[in-house]
């Protein structure tokens, strides 16, 4: 969904991860589920109207069956990203494409998550 806002654009892209090496299993207290899929994690980014001259774009990161510290690793992953591509580069598709195929290894999936309990 791309949007006009004030100063740019605002984008939000529901991303999947793939390429799991093998089954995950989901931790919910005593309840341990297999799976293969997971939901997506939400991308939700702000182009200013410099971009790609300026500086990368803002960007937050969600996802449901993430932790805080997950989402961090996102986050900084999606930074090195930005940094590897240098000033002034296009990191929109780089950025979808690193939490699809790169973010497994980044989130330590393929192994067990811990799903925090809401409430």
């Amino acid at each position: 969904q791309v949007e006009p806002v004030e100063g740019g654009l605002s984008l939000e892209v529901d991303v999947r991860i793939q390429g799991m090496a093998e089954p995950t299993v989901l931790r919910v207290g005593e309840v341990h589920v297999s799976v293969e899929h997971l939901p997506p994690v939400h991308l939700s980014v702000f182009l200013d109207q410099e971009y790609p001259a300026g500086r990368p774009p803002r960007f937050e990161v969600g996802c449901v069956w993430l932790s805080r510290a997950q989402l961090y690793g996102v986050c900084r992953g999606l930074d090195e990203e930005s940094e590897a591509m240098g000033e002034g580069s296009c990191v929109l598709l780089p950025w979808v494409a690193w939490i699809q195929t790169q973010s497994t290894a980044a989130l330590g999936l393929g192994g067990d998550v811990e799903v925090l309990e809401e409430g």
